[in-house]
């Protein structure tokens, strides 16, 4: 009886009359589960080098394998049969002519080892279980609609020159490109669009043999993807200058990383996908001149952790977070990207886990915020970017994390910056401005109304001593006539009639409401402008007499006010002067009081 081996060559040497010894290799091994090994073996001389696809214009005819008869043995229903379950393993060939097994269902691995496919391949709408092409050098890849009931390994030096397509392509396993080459500079280089990943998508440096690091050139396009497993980028290049490097547009990925070594040279774009776990990028490297050099993260939901650590930049680098959602946040000071490459609109966030979280230093990170849009996008399509209005959400959202981590003082001084943000970009009046900025410096926008309090001890004091120097220039004059009559010529009250007294003249003055019975006494006299003729009382002068108090003693005040009373003498003397600011006083007190009112009740906060 014949054995498989026999009765497939006998079939195919009717259909191809004379077979190649790669060929015959390749039928008699496929009967028993074996490797086609049709390069030279282990123990003739260089065999690496002899082996490698790059020098496959090197090899002669004796390792050629004609690519319609790999079809063949997929399609043929009686050369199939004899296939072992193993699947066709080929290493080392050259296959001639375009491989074509689109739409064929292949019931068995297919298994491609450092071979070259200078035509290319076309599994387009195909089916098959596993598809191994690692270390192979083939011309265009295509596989749009392809479904594989396992992996699709594209790595360990699989070079492809030209696009690698596999739109709407269904994978239940990996789709594994580590270490793999992917050269279509000017096009795409892997162009997935709308692709299903049971697993994971590995676009990586191989962990075994680092140097073997994945190379796209053009564009790597994963728009729309579905990825089960992870996304990682980590150790590979990206190179699209000037363009969108890497495109992830509206895919849902469970995790993605691209770190330790990732490298962009161009834009990477990940607008509107949903992260379910982390998406970290600690220890990327982007290169490239603006704008086609950082991130564009739009409208992006971020489950987990987005770290943004150690990033290896350029001053052209963007980092765009409009309206991007992530759970924790991870990043540094050296990281951020420099004044106008930054967009924190409506991004929120809900801890930061491992960065700054002093007000100063994330008010610098506000800062570099820019209020034109940073996606390239725009341009491309003749749109014309629209500056934004100002937005306070920024400074919010990062209040808002930081209360609730505890740093509640750090939280007011955030949202101080909003409010000096405000007056600053928020294309307010000159008048509006103005008030803003009285509301800034007297109750820090309602989070320090404590500073109303003390402007109002100075003030009471500025008081205390202007008016002193007024009463001591006999311009401070009774408000009622029978008592003016007397003080305008002794320059002296009357006994009957309530004392001055200076500091509490100021508080009933700058009080509102409240009344301590001096006010309705004494003001001052606007028409005369008189000598300073009184000398000051000693020190130990002990009594004091109050419009509705018993004396008491103030010889600490009268030193004070001995010490000041030559630097006000000049203008107290005049009494327009002093009658003038009788009412700002009073105004400044209603004004004072009524703002540290609104901002101890928080009338004025905008949280």
């Amino acid at each position: 009886m014949r054995t498989k081996g026999e009765q497939i060559s006998q079939l195919a040497t009717t259909t191809f009359p004379k077979l190649t010894h790669a060929e015959t290799t390749l039928l008699r091994a496929a009967t028993i589960g074996k490797v086609a090994n049709c390069g030279w073996q282990p123990e003739e001389e260089n065999p690496e080098e002899e082996n490698d696809p790059l020098h496959s214009d090197s090899w002669g005819e004796e390792r050629t394998i004609r690519a319609v008869l790999i079809r063949w043995l997929c399609i043929d229903e009686k050369a199939r049969g004899l296939v072992d379950p193993k699947g066709l393993r080929i290493k080392f060939a050259k296959i001639d002519g375009k491989l074509d097994l689109s739409s064929v269902t292949i019931p068995f691995p297919l298994v491609l080892l450092r071979c070259s496919i200078p035509k290319g391949v076309d599994v387009a709408y195909a089916k098959s279980r596993v598809l191994n092409f690692e270390g192979s050098v083939c011309g265009p890849w295509m596989g749009n609609g392809l479904a594989v009931e396992g992996d699709l390994l594209l790595g360990r030096d699989f070079r492809a020159k030209g696009a690698v397509e596999l739109n709407r392509a269904r994978i239940t396993g990996r789709l594994d490109c580590s270490g793999g080459k992917l050269l279509n500079l000017g096009g795409m280089a892997l162009n997935a669009d709308a692709i299903e990943v049971g697993k994971h998508v590995l676009l990586r440096q191989e962990v075994a043999q680092p140097h073997r690091g994945f190379r796209a050139e053009g564009q790597v396009w994963l728009v729309g993807a579905t990825i089960g497993g992870y996304l990682i980028c980590s150790g590979g290049v990206f190179h699209n200058p000037d363009k969108i490097a890497l495109y992830v547009d509206g895919s849902t990925v469970r995790h993605a990383f691209l770190r330790d070594g990732f490298r962009a040279e161009g834009l990477v774009h990940f607008a509107g996908s949903n992260i379910g776990g982390n998406l970290d990028f600690r220890k990327a490297q982007f290169h490239g001149k603006a704008p086609y050099n950082g991130l564009i993260a739009e409208h992006t939901e971020v489950t987990g952790l987005f770290d943004w650590r150690e990033i290896l930049k350029t001053d052209d680098l963007r980092l765009d977070l409009f309206g991007a959602r992530v759970g924790q946040l991870a990043d540094d000071h050296d990281s951020w990207p420099t004044k106008g490459n930054l967009d924190l609109e409506d991004f929120t966030y809900t801890a930061i886990i491992d960065g700054p979280t002093d007000a100063p230093t994330r008010r610098q990170w506000l800062e570099r915020q820019t209020l034109m849009p940073l996606d390239p996008r725009e341009q491309e399509l003749g749109l014309s970017p629209q500056r934004r209005p100002f937005s306070p959400k920024p400074y919010q959202q990062l209040a808002k994390v930081l209360r609730e981590s505890g740093y509640e003082a750090d939280a007011k001084r955030v949202l101080m910056a909003k409010e000096r943000a405000r007056r600053k970009q928020g294309g307010l009046h000159w008048w509006t401005r103005g008030g803003h900025w009285l509301l800034g410096a007297t109750i820090g926008y309602g989070y320090r109304p404590f500073r109303a309090v003390c402007i109002a001890f100075l003030m009471v004091w500025l008081g205390y001593v202007l008016f002193d120097a007024g009463d001591r220039a006999c311009i401070m004059v009774p408000a009622k006539s029978e008592a003016y009559t007397i003080y305008k010529t002794t320059c002296q009250a009357p006994a009957f009639y309530p004392a001055f007294h200076p500091l509490m003249y100021s508080l009933d003055t700058f009080l509102p409401i409240v009344n301590f019975g001096q006010k309705d006494y004494w003001w001052p006299d606007g028409t005369h402008d008189r000598q300073y003729q009184r000398k000051l009382p000693h020190p130990s002068t002990p009594l004091v007499r109050l419009a509705s108090a018993d004396a008491f003693h103030v010889s600490i005040l009268d030193d004070l006010r001995e010490q000041s009373a030559g630097v006000v003498r000049s203008l107290v003397t005049r009494g327009s002067f002093l009658s003038w600011y009788r009412w700002f006083h009073i105004a400044a007190g209603w004004s004072l009081t009524t703002l540290a009112v609104a901002g101890f009740t928080g009338l004025v906060r905008k949280d």
